[in-house]
Parts: structure tokens; sequence; C-alpha cells
């Protein structure tokens, strides 16, 4: 008898966020890690440390503060200066598994913009089909909000350099 083992959800999801800024820029800003990054979307009860293993590759331990105390996600990335992009891929926490793509692409030679994949593993069980493109809606959503305050700050802190 064959006994069906029960599977997480891949749950797949993209979007694309505008920058203002070239795209070589935007590259720079967006894979310039550092533990201030949660203050960037007024992301508080948050720490970040940053473990760089070459020029190329670096895991980010980040803490969440939670009703249960802290929780960890650590995150595998490598990082493609020549293509512009990189992976990040949880190593631990509640979405373990999890890989996220990241392109940056020159829109003109003075704004951008983000390619966004992900492919977010769900340890929920028994997740029916409607359950799976709620999930992709909400984690979608989300991330995109967070992108998108991304853009605004990557703006304003261009916008403030490039004053005389």
């Amino acid at each position: 008898m064959l006994i069906k083992k029960k599977m997480p959800a891949t749950i797949h999801y993209m979007f694309t966020q505008h920058f203002e800024v070239p795209a070589k820029t935007a590259y720079s800003w967006c894979t310039s890690f550092s533990a201030e990054d949660f203050s960037l979307i007024n992301q508080e009860n948050t720490k970040r440390e940053i473990v760089h293993l070459t020029d190329e590759v670096l895991i980010l331990r980040d803490r969440y503060k939670t009703g249960q105390g802290w929780l960890l996600k650590e995150k595998l990335i490598h990082l493609y200066p020549e293509k512009l992009a990189w992976t990040s891929t949880h190593l631990s926490g509640p979405n373990k598994h999890s890989q996220f793509m990241y392109e940056i692409k020159a829109e003109t030679k003075q704004t951008s913009y983000l390619v966004f994949i992900a492919n977010h593993v769900e340890y929920q069980e028994n997740l029916s089909c409607e359950d799976v493109c709620l999930l992709a809606e909400k984690c979608c959503s989300a991330d995109l909000g967070v992108w998108s305050r991304l853009a605004e700050a990557l703006n304003k802190q261009n916008q403030k350099s490039s004053k005389p």
C-alpha cells in the first residue's frame, strides 16, 4: 500500500515595480543590504545581521518581534551584478525553501523597473486551489506593498542626492 505524503504548496506570483532611477543605480541600492533596511519601510521590531560569504553571496539573518517572541528568517542571497539580478532563498522560518528572484531592467536611461518572481513555499496542509489563489493574491499584495515603499524611499534618496 502506498501512503501519500502531504506536501506543502508552492505559491507562484510576480509583479513589477517602477523606479525613477537608472537600472544600475536601482540595482546598487537594492543590493546594498544594511542593518537599517527595515527603517526604510517603517517596519519596527526587526533586526538584521548580514554575513558576507563571498563578494556575491551573503546570508541575511532577519529577526522579527512577534507576540510569541523573536522569529528568525535566514535568507541566502546570490548576487548577479552582470545581469542586475539577485535571488533570495529562505533557509529558515515559516516559509523555509521559498525562493524569490529579482531583476532590474532599464526602462529609459533615467528610469527602471524591478521584475519580482516568487516561489513561496506554504506549509499549510490541504490547501484547495481556491486557498492557493487567495494566498497568492495576499502574498503578492504584501510584497508589492513593501516594494512600493522601497521604491518611494529610493526615489526620495535619489532626488536629494541629485539636488545641487
